[in-house]
Parts: C-alpha cells; structure tokens; sequence
C-alpha cells in the first residue's frame, strides 16, 4: 500500500512542477476522454505448470489528461473490464473467470506531434489493478500495483476532438495462487479539448 501511495505521489508532483510557472500554466490544454477495447488477465502458471489466461473481454475507461507542451503530457485514468473465462493451457476452464473490478493508472506520455494532424506517444507509470477472480460460485478479490507502459497515437479530427488506439500493459507481475495478473489492453480512444 505504501508503495502504491507513493508511486501516485510522485507522478502527481512531477506533473505539478512542470507546470508550476504562471507561463507554462497558459500553455497547457486539458482534455476528457474515455477509451474502449478489449481487456485480457494472463496469470502466468499454475503449481503444475499450466498456463492460465483469461479471454479478451470488453472494458473501457474516463480519463483527464494535461498537455503540459507539444512533447509531454500527463493522463489519469480509471476503468473496468466485463467478466472474463479463463483458459487452461489454451482451453476455457468451465467455472473459471476473472473480472476487472477497477483499474486506476497515472501515467506520463512523452508524445512526438506529426504536424498538425496529431500524436505518436509513449506511457509510462503506474496503476493499480483490482482482481476479482471466480471459481466455482467461490470469489477471491486482490488489489496490487505494478508498472504500466504502452504505446499509442491520435489523430486531431477537429480542434477540440481526436480518436487514437493504443496498447497499455498495466501491470506486470504474474502470480496465479496470489490473484496478481497482469492487465493487458488495446483501447480506441476518444479525446475532448476543454476550454
């Protein structure tokens, strides 16, 4: 828990140094967004060494992002996912399924601009996933954090508008008997330029 504060902690206020100057406070454009696609579990192996891996699932997210200038900005994000039947050694497990209950991330995105038509980017940060895990009518339910980064680019198809796509691995750390999965997800994104 404490590790998670303090990962948060410190995006928040790198964020906030970067725009600390009345100057760069007037440069900076705020957007709303939202961002569907498909959302996957990968446990890793079992004690007996079979694979176990969830099925894509639909899922999506809001977020608030701060273009700090053309090279950087800053997103926070929360989403959730449907429920999800897991697969053992590539075939679907009968009473096995996991549920994306929360998905909360903070992440920095060094962005390259492409002219005026938009965005090649980067992500890099943290999130914290919450696992609800299914098995048999008995549930088990685990929050854990881990590094997140991911790749994606928009397209500006008005001056407040975009649309973009991207691929975001949330976290990383796998673990079957611990519930630790590692959150994995492609997503078409919708953006909104506030005033």
């Amino acid at each position: 828990m404490i590790i998670r504060y303090n990962n948060y902690r410190i995006l928040l206020l790198t964020a906030l140094a970067l725009c600390a100057s009345p100057a760069a406070a007037e440069n900076i454009k705020v957007y709303t967004g939202m961002g569907l696609g498909g959302f996957s579990v990968d446990y890793g192996n079992d004690a007996t060494g079979a694979a176990i891996k969830g099925n894509s699932t639909f899922g999506g997210y809001l977020s608030i992002a701060a273009d700090l200038n053309p090279y950087l900005s800053f997103e926070a994000r929360y989403g959730r996912s449907g429920s999800s039947t897991l697969k053992r050694n590539g075939a679907n497990w009968a009473g096995h399924s996991v549920t994306i209950d929360g998905l909360s991330s903070m992440l920095i995105r060094p962005q390259f601009p492409i002219e005026r038509y938009g965005h090649i980017y980067a992500l890099l940060g943290t999130s914290s996933g919450k696992l609800r895990y299914t098995s048999g009518g008995t549930e088990k339910t685990t929050t854990k954090s881990g590094f997140s980064y991911g790749a994606g680019f928009k397209v500006h198809i008005q001056d407040t508008f975009s649309v973009g796509l991207e691929y975001t691995r949330y976290t990383g750390k796998r673990n079957f008997s611990g519930n630790q999965g590692q959150i994995s997800g492609y997503a078409l994104q919708l953006h909104y330029l506030l005033d």
